[in-house]
Parts: structure tokens; C-alpha cells; sequence
């Protein structure tokens, strides 16, 4: 199986810029860049991934002096298998390294197990808009379990709110996790993280493409970031 998208980002920061030094600025340069991805579902349950920047149509000016930089930058990333290779705009290889990728063995056995049920067409369009009958139960069923123990703090209409203490996922973690979820579409909308202190870490927003199945479109995270001066 194979899927393959574009993905634009943007990013930007919100400071009293006046108040900051040279070395802080240094670290918060705005970025736009733009990538096509691909990815191959084997039958083994191997994942392969090719990852190409794209040449943006507006690129960011900032008018600064830089030192100058004769190190290739990476145009084009491939992992197969277990190995990452990484390539400039001339297909020259850079680098090589090792990883360790676990096998979608399951997911390839829901994949056949969906196969019998569904055509290739509607199989296409359940991964596209990451729902389905299958997952629609599923998500009824998280909301149910959710209100069982006690974790859903509104349920209106159209949306779930639900807050789940960060140990749940990870025993080490502290703090919480504030869930968004739009029952109309059955997806997440959004999520915060809390510290122990209630202070806001980051939050993050999904937007869908609301013509026809529900398409995840964009997605929005603001994060707070610790500079070098301390702000």
C-alpha cells in the first residue's frame, strides 16, 4: 500500500522581540518549507519512507549577514527498511545511518482482514479520511470509556472534552492531557498539555477539509519555547 502527500510548514513566533539579544533573535528565525512524502506499506509489515524538500515559492528574506555555508544540504531522505539515506539536489548521497524501525505486522493483518470486506476504492477513502465503520466504533467506545472513568469534563452536542493525567500514557510523566473530540466527524479537533502546575506546555488544533468525507487539512501547534537568555 502506498500513500503519498504534501506538506507545507510554516513557522512563527510571538515575543517582545525589542526586549530580546542578538543570540535570542539568532534562535528564532521564521521558516517555510515544503515537502512531498511518500510512504509503502510492504507485506512483511516493513514501512519504507521517501521524504523530498520541494523548492518554495516564497521564501522567507531575512536581512541578516550570515557566514558562508559550503555544507550540501539534504534534499531528498530515503529510509528502507532499517537504513536512512540521505541525498543533495544532485542525488549525491551524504550520509548513511542505522535505525531501528519496528514492522506494522498488525496493521497489515487489518488491512487484509478490511480487504474482504471493502473495495479498493472504499478501502482507499477509509485511510484517506482515517475513519470508517471500524473506527467510528472505536471512537464511540473511547468516549464511553472515557465517561466511565470519569475523564470526560463536558459532552456537549457536538464535542467531547475529556482530561487524562499524563501517567496514564507514561508512568514517568506528570501533569495532564486535555482531549478535544467533534463527534459530527468523528475526530480529534484538538489537545493541550498541562505540567503538574496547570501551566499550558503546548496545544495543537486539526482543521478538515469539510467537502465530502472529513480530510485532515492543516494542523496548528503553538509551543512554547525556552531561549538562550532565559525569556
Amino acid at each position: 500500500m502506498k500513500i503519498a502527500y504534501d506538506i507545507t510548514t510554516f513557522q512563527r513566533y510571538e515575543c517582545d522581540f525589542e526586549k530580546l539579544s542578538e543570540l535570542d533573535l539568532a534562535h528564532i528565525n521564521p521558516s517555510e518549507e515544503k515537502h512531498h512524502i511518500e510512504m509503502f506499506l510492504l507485506p512483511d509489515g516493513t514501512v519504507n519512507t521517501i521524504i523530498e524538500e520541494m523548492d518554495f515559492e516564497r521564501s522567507i528574506k531575512i536581512p541578516h549577514q550570515v557566514l558562508p555555508n559550503d555544507i550540501p544540504g539534504v534534499k531528498r531522505t530515503e529510509i528502507i527498511g532499517n537504513t536512512i539515506n540521505m541525498y543533495d539536489i544532485n542525488g549525491k548521497r551524504l550520509g548513511t545511518q542505522q535505525v531501528e524501525m519496528p514492522r506494522q505486522q498488525q496493521l497489515v493483518a487489518q488491512i487484509r482482514e478490511m480487504s474482504a470486506q471493502f473495495s479498493d476504492k472504499e478501502l482507499a477513502q477509509a485511510f484517506a479520511t482515517m475513519q470508517g465503520r471500524i473506527l467510528a466504533q472505536n471512537f464511540e467506545k473511547m468516549i464511553d470509556d472515557a465517561e466511565a472513568k470519569g475523564q470526560v469534563i463536558e459532552h456537549g452536542e457536538q464535542y467531547v472534552t475529556m482530561r487524562i493525567n499524563s501517567s496514564e500514557i507514561d508512568p514517568r510523566s506528570k501533569g495532564s492531557i486535555v482531549l478535544l473530540m467533534d463527534k459530527s466527524i468523528n475526530k480529534m479537533a484538538g489537545f493541550a498539555v498541562y505540567d503538574e502546575n496547570e501551566n499550558l506546555n503546548f496545544c495543537t488544533y486539526y482543521g478538515y477539509d469539510r467537502e465530502g468525507a472529513p480530510v485532515l487539512s492543516a494542523i496548528r501547534t503553538e509551543q512554547l519555547i525556552l531561549l538562550p537568555s532565559g525569556a
